[in-house]
């Protein structure tokens, strides 16, 4: 479910996960392309596991390569958005706050709460992928038995909390302003404003949209406006119905020769070549 916040979309469980679910398994073997997703967010936690890579996590403005044996820990509400390779498999385990709050009691000397407060990337190493190795296992070979399914998903967050708990970190700021920009350009990109036309959209100057962006993004507006737009080309490409010509148009380019042109810069891959591959 769905529900659209004045900042941002916030995904939250059904009805009848809230009534019966605190935690929950996904796994990712679908095949073909993860969807060439917006920033959001969601009301509850995500753990990303990649048993196999491929693609770009992008989580609080920082890009990350999805590798292989790769765990992605993502707190509830810090904005994300996610390409994931054709060839990516693993499965992400979300979960609610309360969950937390039930293995804390469990086990007050852990501090999930604090552990799980900020996003962060852990590359297993071979040593450590076996040690998961069980906990995956049961995992998979549980999907349908759901009570003690929740028990090994509470081992695997336990098993997270005390063996990376001194992992680096990603500090995680939250700026008003900023998120609200992030919505403009997510619903006005293709139309290529400018920073004062969004400063004023905003309510405020350029100049102090600017540094505040940079501040908590550490990127430029114009970055964050190509990178949305180089999103949603990759994603119009995947389409066999549609032209370049039809593509450079629904982006905004006044001519197709300006789209593969940027395109080629942005990518190293003419339009062309891109779509075929």
């Amino acid at each position: 479910v769905m529900m659209l916040s004045a900042k941002y979309p916030t995904y939250s469980f059904s009805e009848k996960d809230k009534q019966n679910k605190i935690a929950y398994l996904v796994w990712l073997d679908t095949p073909g392309p993860y969807p060439f997703d917006e920033f959001h967010a969601h009301d509850y936690y995500e753990v990303f596991v990649f048993e196999k890579g491929g693609g770009i996590h992008n989580m609080h403005f920082k890009e990350y390569t999805i590798s292989n044996n790769a765990i992605h820990i993502l707190p509830a509400k810090h904005l994300h958005w996610i390409e994931r390779g054709i060839n990516s498999k693993g499965f992400v385990i979300l979960f609610k706050e309360e969950f937390l709050q039930k293995l804390s009691f469990f086990h007050p000397q852990v501090h999930y709460l604090q552990f799980f407060s900020t996003s962060k990337v852990i590359n297993l190493s071979k040593k450590q992928k076996q040690e998961f190795l069980h906990l995956f296992k049961e995992l998979e070979n549980n999907k349908e038995n759901y009570p003690y399914l929740l028990n090994i998903i509470g081992a695997f967050i336990t098993k997270m909390a005390i063996n990376f708990k001194t992992k680096k970190v990603i500090n995680y700021h939250y700026d008003k302003l900023t998120y609200q920009l992030i919505v403009m350009i997510n619903k006005y990109y293709k139309e290529h404003l400018t920073v004062e036309k969004y400063a004023e959209l905003l309510n405020t100057s350029s100049s102090n949209l600017r540094k505040r962006v940079k501040k908590h993004t550490g990127k430029t507006i114009p970055a964050l406006q190509e990178e949305r737009l180089l999103k949603e080309a990759k994603k119009l490409l995947y389409h066999p119905d549609l032209t370049i010509g039809e593509i450079s148009d629904q982006l905004g380019f006044k001519q197709p020769a300006h789209f593969s042109a940027w395109f080629k810069k942005k990518t190293d891959c003419k339009p062309s070549q891109y779509k075929i591959s």
